[in-house]
């Protein structure tokens, strides 16, 4: 997935000559915080609704553009560059140019939430284990062998890195079942270190609402 097939087809930029209220009421209805200024298809910079609240509402957006550090992404960048661009940035939208360096549209943090989410295996029913290790000892490989050998398999993996003397990793791996009693059990016969289990004996409807819930979570 890249940029220019996750544009926005809801948000649109301010012009310079709009004014704090016209962005204010942009920026409420589309649930965001930031805007990119346009100026004869130029990315200019971006306001803030912190930055708009404070002035008056007949002030035009121009003076309040930030662009100190010009935050932008291209066409044919990939949907893991752009969600590195928004860690960088802390904006909630971002510009996209094309080729020629011109505007071509607006990427949402919450939407591309929304796509990835749909689009993986986290949407998917499973169960979740998370293990603490050092890193020379992770081998995907060797987690899915013992891992399928009840018969379940690994449908995820996210490591994050801990910030201890030993500089141990946790591993989150997702599975495509929910009851993970023998998967535990294997991995703790293996010698792996388990810092929890996530897991449902019983699925119900609440299950199907949780990605609402994650949505409504992120928009406030």
């Amino acid at each position: 997935m890249f940029a220019e097939t996750l544009l926005s087809h809801e948000i649109f930029p301010l012009k310079k000559t709009d004014t704090c209220e016209t962005a204010q009421v942009f920026m409420h209805d589309w649930e965001i915080a930031h805007l990119p200024v346009v100026e004869n298809n130029k990315l200019l910079g971006y306001v803030t609704l912190e930055e708009i609240s404070n002035n008056s509402k007949s002030t035009k957006v121009d003076k309040l553009i930030k662009n100190e550090k010009q935050f932008f992404a291209t066409a044919h960048q990939h949907i893991f560059e752009l969600l590195k661009i928004f860690s960088e940035s802390s904006l909630s939208t971002i510009g996209v140019v094309n080729a020629q360096n011109s505007f071509a549209g607006i990427i949402s943090y919450k939407e591309i939430i929304n796509v990835i989410y749909k689009n993986s295996s986290l949407s998917q029913i499973g169960g979740i284990i998370v293990l603490e290790m050092l890193p020379k000892d992770y081998s995907l490989a060797e987690l899915s062998r013992i891992v399928e050998y009840n018969d379940v398999k690994i449908i995820n993996v996210f490591i994050n890195t801990l910030v201890n003397e030993n500089n141990s990793i946790l591993v989150t791996m997702k599975f495509n079942q929910t009851d993970l009693k023998n998967v535990a059990t294997s991995l703790e016969r293996h010698g792996k270190v388990i810092r929890s289990v996530h897991q449902a004996d019983k699925i119900d409807d609440s299950y199907a609402n949780r990605y609402d819930w994650l949505i409504k979570y992120l928009n406030t």
